[in-house]
């Protein structure tokens, strides 16, 4: 291609080894220098700013490690391999990562930066047909390279892809926000509640009364969850086995199918036999019903949102529905601290990693009037929404930037002034 040239990765970087200072020696710890592993720059993120360690100077001259510079690459080589960042400042690293410097003065730092990240998103994976187990320096006699003989290009390309990147960060950072404001709401509505003005209650001038061990507005009852819905689960006979399962049909939903937003996640459906199926009515997943999981990974919830068709539970679950009060509520209620404090408990009253059906019967929850439920529900609902928008924006944004990736950086588009061409 005309204007590009393709060089073996090797030969057009300098690859360093990391190291540790003996453990043993105190004076090589706990000094200025930042001292990388894979735990420090395992973030998605561009750049690395600190470590978790820090080692002496005396720690640096002592060891095998070695001293990078800003804007020196570093890469995960064990465990998990292909994690990739640049520095922020000067840091030293240890022995399961290497540490890269640019060799060539026509070949940026941070072109080699980019060209790694899509190497190891892309090609490696393809190329391998499977993850890598290691890193060798004999693996960068493998990677060929192919870049911009001018610095410009290059400068273009890593401009491109360094602006998505800055988005992608604004977005996450955009999302941490919006979740940090859902956990302060649900802590004051589902403990306050919004008063007749629509303004979160003031326990410094409200009644609050105790009522079943918990504090709450003089206005609310505290019942037990026995009281609000009909709690069951898969037991006994009207377990199933493997033989069960079908390639379709109704649904059989576990732990696996919630994700770690407390959402519906359906990526890997499972499905059981009709016969199985319509054999316990009482498990049948509806739209409106909330899911507990009961062992494995306990803590987790869902609120079934959306018809999903017929389906029904695994035998690690409780089903909730037939509710007196929002199911929505109750699923707010139980992802709050407030809810995973009483599932932690019921785990570590029984010293065994489960919770029982009995046990969620007697969770207590808060009870406001149902008008005041709906608001509660309606305000998580628009702060959860906010969060699924922009998590929308982020996947759009990470797809954009693999597209960009490998587009510009095998010079299948190519960049002239400030437009793609």
């Amino acid at each position: 291609m005309e204007g590009w040239k393709c060089e073996v990765l090797s030969d057009v970087i300098h690859l360093i080894n990391g190291g540790t200072p003996s453990t043993t020696n105190e004076n090589y710890w706990n000094g200025e220098i930042p001292w990388l592993s894979v735990d420090d720059f395992n973030t998605g993120k561009r750049f690395v700013y600190d470590a978790a360690k820090k080692i002496s100077k005396l720690g640096l001259e002592n060891s095998a490690t070695k001293l990078l510079d800003v804007g020196d690459i570093i890469i995960s080589a064990r465990g998990t391999v292909g994690v990739i960042a640049q520095l922020a400042s000067k840091m030293a690293f240890n022995q399961s990562c290497y540490g890269i410097k640019q060799k060539l003065d026509d070949l940026s730092i941070d072109y080699i930066y980019y060209y790694l990240c899509y190497y190891f998103w892309a090609i490696g994976v393809v190329k391998t047909g499977s993850t890598f187990d290691t890193i060798t320096k004999k693996t960068f006699d493998e990677i060929s390279i192919s870049f911009p003989t001018t610095r410009i290009e290059q400068h273009k390309i890593t401009t491109i892809l360094s602006t998505i990147d800055s988005s992608i960060v604004q977005t996450e950072q955009l999302i941490a926000k919006y979740k940090k404001i859902k956990q302060g709401l649900m802590h004051d509505l589902l403990t306050y509640g919004i008063d007749q003005n629509g303004t979160i209650r003031n326990p410094q001038t409200h009644t609050f009364v105790g009522k079943n061990g918990m504090m709450v507005p003089e206005e609310w009852a505290v019942k037990t969850l026995e009281r609000c819905a009909k709690i069951n689960g898969r037991v006994g006979w009207k377990g199933y086995i493997v033989s069960d399962l079908r390639d379709f049909g109704a649904l059989t939903l576990g732990a696996m199918h919630i994700d770690k937003a407390n959402k519906l996640d359906l990526s890997n459906s499972v499905y059981l036999s009709h016969e199985k199926f319509v054999e316990s009515p009482e498990i049948m997943v509806k739209k409106g019903d909330v899911l507990v999981v009961q062992r494995g990974s306990i803590g987790k919830v869902v609120c079934i949102d959306k018809e999903i068709g017929e389906a029904t539970i695994n035998p690690s679950m409780i089903l909730l529905n037939n509710f007196t009060i929002s199911s929505k509520y109750v699923y707010y209620f139980l992802i709050s601290k407030e809810g995973q404090k009483q599932i932690e408990f019921s785990t570590s009253q029984t010293g065994v990693p489960m919770i029982s059906q009995i046990q969620v019967k007697n969770f207590n929850i808060p009870i406001p009037a149902p008008i005041e439920q709906q608001k509660i529900v309606s305000i998580l609902d628009q702060q959860e929404s906010l969060i699924e928008s922009e998590q929308t924006n982020l996947a759009k944004l990470q797809k954009l930037k693999q597209g960009l990736m490998q587009d510009l950086l095998t010079g299948k588009v190519r960049v002239k002034a400030d437009i793609l061409i």
